[in-house]
C-alpha cells in the first residue's frame, strides 16, 4: 500500500525520536507503564506542545504557530513513557468527516487512495493503518475518530464525556460532546492507552474516576457477566444505515450474545427531530467562537476559510445566549 506522507508531520528539533531519547533518557525509564517507549502521533489541532500547529488552515500551514503549555493528554502520555513523534493532518478546525482541505490534495484512504480517508482524524487513521505509530490520538464529536477508523480498517475509540481530560485548552469543548480518543491496530494498545489517559485533572468540568480495567488482568480473569446495549437504528432522520453495515452489527451482536446479555434499546425521543437541531446548534455556536479565534491567529478573513467552517460560522452568528 502507499501512503500520503503529507498526512503525517514527523517532528524534528525537540521531539525528533532519537534526540528525544538522548536528551531525556530517564523519560523512557517507566517499565511499569504499558505504553513505555511507544511512539505516539497527535492530531494537528493544538494538542501537542512544541509541534507546528495549523488546525488544517492554509495560512497556518505556511506559517504554523506553537504552544508551550502541554495539554493534559500530552502530560499523561509522556508521564507513562510514551514518545510524541509527530502530528497528523485534519480538515480545517476538524469540522468535516472527510479530510479534504480546499488548499491541498484530498487525503485518500490507506487501502484505496481513490476513496476517502474520512475525517476529521483522517490523518491519524491513515497513519495508524500504515503502521506509522502504534498509537494515534484524535478527537471526536460527531464521528471524527469512528468514521475514519472504520474506513481505514483500524480500531477507533471515542471516549465518553469526562473519561479523558480536555484541559487546559479545550475545556468543555462542544459542551463535552467532543472528546479525545484513540486509534490503534491492536486492542491491547487501545485498552492500555485509555487507562493511561483516564486520570482526571483539577478543573475538568466533566470527569470520571479512572476505573478502566487493566488489560492484562482481563486476560487472566475475563469478565463473566456483562450487560451490553446496542441499537441498529440511527437517531431521528439524521441518516440511513447501509444493509451491509447492519448485517455486520448483527453478526457482532450474535457473537457477543454467546457470553453476555445484550439488549437492543432506542431512545424514541430522538424521533421528533430535535436532536439534529440541538446538535447542530452546539457545533455552530462553538464554531463561531473558534473560527473567530482562528481568523485572528492566522490573519485570515472568513472568505479564506473552508466552506464547512464558513457555513457553521454563519449559522453560529445567529445563535443567542
Amino acid at each position: 500500500m502507499t501512503i500520503d506522507f503529507d498526512a503525517i508531520k514527523i517532528l524534528n528539533e525537540k521531539y525528533k525520536f532519537s534526540d528525544y531519547i538522548n536528551e531525556d533518557p530517564d523519560h523512557l525509564n517507566n517499565p511499569d507503564s504499558p505504553i513505555n517507549a511507544m511512539p505516539v502521533l497527535f492530531k494537528d489541532n493544538g494538542s501537542l506542545a512544541g509541534a507546528p500547529i495549523t488546525w488544517g488552515n492554509k495560512k497556518l500551514n505556511e506559517n504554523p504557530i506553537h504552544i508551550e503549555v502541554k495539554s493534559n493528554v500530552q502530560t499523561l502520555i509522556e508521564s507513562a513513557g510514551g514518545i510524541p513523534v509527530g502530528t497528523t493532518i485534519t480538515p480545517e478546525m476538524s469540522l468535516s468527516i472527510v479530510t479534504e482541505p480546499t488548499w491541498r490534495q484530498s487525503l485518500g484512504n490507506y487501502w484505496d487512495q481513490t476513496k476517502t480517508a474520512g475525517g476529521s482524524t483522517g490523518g491519524g487513521a491513515v497513519a495508524c493503518a500504515a503502521g506509522a505509530a502504534p498509537i494515534c490520538l484524535g478527537s471526536d464529536g460527531g464521528g471524527s475518530i469512528r468514521v475514519p477508523a472504520s474506513l481505514n480498517g483500524v480500531l477507533g475509540l471515542k471516549s465518553s464525556r469526562g473519561r479523558v481530560s480536555s484541559g487546559p485548552y479545550n475545556i468543555g469543548n462542544w459542551d463535552g460532546i467532543a472528546t479525545s480518543g484513540i486509534l490503534t491496530r491492536d486492542m491491547k494498545n487501545l485498552s492500555n492507552t485509555l487507562k493511561v489517559l483516564s486520570d482526571p485533572f483539577v478543573g475538568d468540568p466533566f470527569s470520571q474516576p479512572n476505573n478502566i480495567f487493566d488489560y492484562q488482568e482481563l486476560q487472566e480473569n475475563p469478565i463473566k457477566t456483562a450487560k451490553i446495549g446496542f441499537t441498529s437504528k440511527p437517531p431521528g432522520d439524521l441518516c440511513g444505515i447501509d444493509p451491509t453495515i447492519k448485517m455486520m452489527l448483527l453478526d457482532a451482536v450474535d457473537l457477543l450474545s454467546k457470553d453476555f446479555e445484550l439488549t437492543e434499546s432506542y431512545p424514541h425521543k430522538f424521533d421528533d427531530g430535535s436532536i439534529r437541531e440541538h446538535f447542530l446548534n452546539i457545533i455552530a455556536a462553538n464554531a463561531f467562537k473558534s473560527a473567530g479565534e482562528l481568523m485572528t491567529i492566522s490573519e485570515s478573513s472568513i472568505e479564506d476559510l473552508d466552506p464547512e467552517v464558513q457555513y457553521f460560522y454563519e449559522a453560529g452568528s445567529h445563535i443567542t445566549a
